[in-house]
This record gives C-alpha cells, sequence and structure tokens, in this order.
C-alpha cells in the first residue's frame, strides 16, 4: 500500500463507538510482536503454516519518561548470562503459559513493571476468526440489512466455531471458490454451500443460536459479496500493517517505539497517515539490541501471546483446573499480571485490542479481568 491514510472518521468513529478515554494522553509505548506469520494463505486444503496462533503485537507504555538506569536494574536483577546480548522470553521460561507463569524470573518481571508504574498495551488478532468474518459482514451488506450489525458478533463466532470443529473440510470447501476472492459469478453458490456446510453440522442439535445463523444466511438474496470479490485469491491476510498503524492514530499523542520489522517499515514508509490535516509521525523503529525496553516488551508480548493461545486452545473445564492447579508462584504471578492487566483498562480502554471470538472474550475474562 502506498499514498495517504486519513484516519479522521476512523478515530472518531472508534473512540465514540468503544467509549474510549485517556487516548489523547502523552505515553511511551515499546513494542514487539509474536507469532508474526506475516501472510496466510490456503492452498489446496491447507494453511501455508504449521500453526495458527492469535498474532500479537504488544509491550509496555507508560506517560514517564523511559529510564536507561531502571531498565538496566531489571536486567541485573534477572542475572542473565554475560554472553546475552538481549533479554527474551526464552531467558525467563520456556513451554506454554501453564509453565512460564510459574517462572521466579517472571515475578521479577511482572514486580518491576507494576513498581515502575507501567502498563501492558497489546493488539490481540485470532488470525483464523479474523479470515473468516467476512463472510458474515458480506451478507449484512448483500442482504441490505444495517441492523443486522447489532448481532454481528455473535454470528461470526458461531461461524467460526464451527469452521475449527471440521477445519480441514472448511479449507477444502474455500479453496473451490478461491476464497476470499469469491467473485460475482460465483457468490449465490458459495453461500449456498456455506449453508450446506452449517446446515449438516449442526443437524437436528443445533441450539438457538447456530439455526439463527443458518437463517442468517438465507438472508443474501444479492450475487454480490462486497468484501469478497478483487483481492488475491487464496491470500486470506496479505499483511499486520494496519494493526501496527491503529495505535499511531489512537494514541497520536504519544510516542511509539518498535523492534525492527522490515515489511511493516516499507509500508508505512509510503503511507501518510493525516489526521484533520495533521501527518501522525509518532513512531519510530530501532535496534532492540540497543533499547532494553524493547527487550522487555518481548518479555511481555511473548507471554501474553502465550496466554491468548491457551485461551484460544482451551475450553471452560481447562480454565478451572488451570486455576485451581496453580503453585504459589503461578498464584502470585496471576494475581499480578491480573492486577497490571485491570490497572491498564482503567487508565484507557485502548490499550486492549481485540480481534477474537466471544468464546474466547469469555474465557479471557474469567482467566484475567474478572477473576
Amino acid at each position: 500500500m502506498s499514498g495517504e491514510l486519513d484516519v479522521s472518521f476512523i478515530r472518531s468513529a472508534t473512540i465514540k463507538m468503544n467509549g474510549l478515554s485517556g487516548v489523547d494522553n502523552e505515553y511511551n509505548f515499546f513494542y514487539d510482536e509474536t507469532n508474526n506469520i506475516r501472510k496466510l494463505t490456503i492452498k489446496g486444503a491447507e494453511f501455508n503454516v504449521p500453526d495458527t496462533h492469535n498474532f500479537v503485537l504488544g509491550g509496555i507504555a507508560r506517560t514517564e519518561p523511559p529510564s536507561l538506569a531502571d531498565a538496566n536494574s531489571l536486567m541485573e536483577s534477572l542475572q542473565l548470562q554475560k554472553t546475552t546480548k538481549e533479554l527474551k522470553l526464552k531467558h525467563i521460561g520456556t513451554g506454554g503459559f501453564q509453565k512460564i507463569i510459574e517462572s521466579k524470573k517472571l515475578s521479577i518481571v511482572l514486580k518491576w513493571i507494576s513498581s515502575h508504574g507501567y502498563s501492558i498495551h497489546f493488539t490481540n488478532i485470532n488470525i483464523v476468526y479474523w479470515s473468516v468474518v467476512d463472510i458474515v459482514d458480506s451478507v449484512i451488506e448483500a442482504a441490505v440489512a444495517p441492523q443486522l450489525h447489532a448481532v454481528n458478533g455473535s454470528l461470526k463466532s458461531d461461524l467460526y466455531e464451527l469452521v475449527i470443529d471440521q477445519e480441514q473440510s472448511w479449507l477444502e470447501m474455500l479453496a473451490r471458490y478461491n476464497y476470499p476472492n469469491v467473485g460475482k459469478t460465483k457468490s449465490a453458490q458459495f453461500i449456498n454451500e456455506v449453508r450446506v456446510m452449517v446446515e449438516s453440522q449442526l443437524g437436528q442439535a443445533g441450539s438457538i443460536r447456530e439455526k439463527f445463523l443458518l437463517d442468517f444466511l438465507k438472508l443474501a438474496k444479492s450475487d454480490e459479496l462486497v468484501f469478497l470479490d478483487q483481492v488475491e485469491n487464496g491470500v486470506l491476510i496479505d499483511s499486520f500493517w494496519p494493526f501496527y498503524a491503529q495505535p499511531f492514530w489512537l494514541f497520536k499523542n504519544s510516542r511509539h517505539v518498535l523492534d525492527q520489522e522490515s515489511s511493516i517499515e516499507e509500508i508505512l514508509n509510503q503511507t501518510t497517515i493525516l489526521e484533520n490535516g495533521d501527518r501522525i509521525e509518532n513512531y519510530t523503529f530501532v535496534d532492540s539490541e540497543s533499547d532494553p525496553h524493547i527487550q522487555i516488551a518481548d518479555v511481555i508480548t511473548g507471554l501474553i501471546g502465550k496466554l491468548f493461545t491457551y485461551v484460544k486452545d482451551s475450553d471452560d473445564d481447562d480454565i478451572e483446573h488451570f486455576t485451581s492447579s496453580l503453585g504459589v508462584v503461578g498464584s502470585e504471578n496471576m494475581t499480578l499480571l491480573r492486577k497490571i492487566m485491570c490497572q491498564t483498562l482503567e487508565r484507557s480502554r485502548g490499550f486492549h485490542h481485540h480481534v477474537i471470538s466471544e468464546n474466547e472474550h469469555m474465557r479471557l475474562n474469567k482467566l484475567v479481568y474478572a477473576a
């Protein structure tokens, strides 16, 4: 992409629609990312990547300027080997979220974040969910039923659950239509096959919500699915760059420091972001070895990336068992992580951005926000 991106309307609409406060304040953001696959495609009946873990861009932020002395004191307290060039999550712990949360070194990092007034910020994207939701939005547009936007979250979540339940069959079907580039001539046929897939999975045991999804899919009377046309065959995600740009314009008065990412830098170098005529140039990419705050962001982003993967792949019983099986260190770390996350939202709900299913939201609330 190149050219101008005027975010004036979308910024004001985002703030109003989500009731966001604090986004005009000045913060110092530091970022890293995890599970950055850069591109998601379907070929045959397979994704181009072996794992579809949630993409997370995030890190730490606070109003006060960063202190190199404070960051270095954290590094010293972690007692890293002298040959370590930069702090990574692997120096704190390995394995899944259930194992890393029991790390004593993680306790040191979380206590440092809390005592130094940092928030944990992130964008959390379920890449499969994000890839299939255009089906729902296209049907709403085709049915000329804008009132259905009020329930589109439920519709998208129910469709996503069906897709992951029989992922191989869905991928085979989507690939046959070059999804998401279905095109006008095959739109009616495509939606009909989506309906058949949904109906075959539901059978007679579908819930009221699931049957509503089936009735909803019957509303598409147009042969044109506006969000499933004029895109590249089989390319579900071509770049995460819009998610990098969003905090720049949402927190427009803040300073954003990111680890180097050449593909994103190239796009942003060709893009002028404008808000009410003013150019937004509040971000910079630096070598993580030169900035310990980005290294701390790496640890936090890796940690919450594993948290979101755990939440995505778990059920309610798993969450119950996880909470009850924590050891002393793990329990203390979870309490501190919850405290930091909730304090972050008190400063601004704009710090946490999720594109995930309703079930993920509920499990995450149970484990973190409402615990």
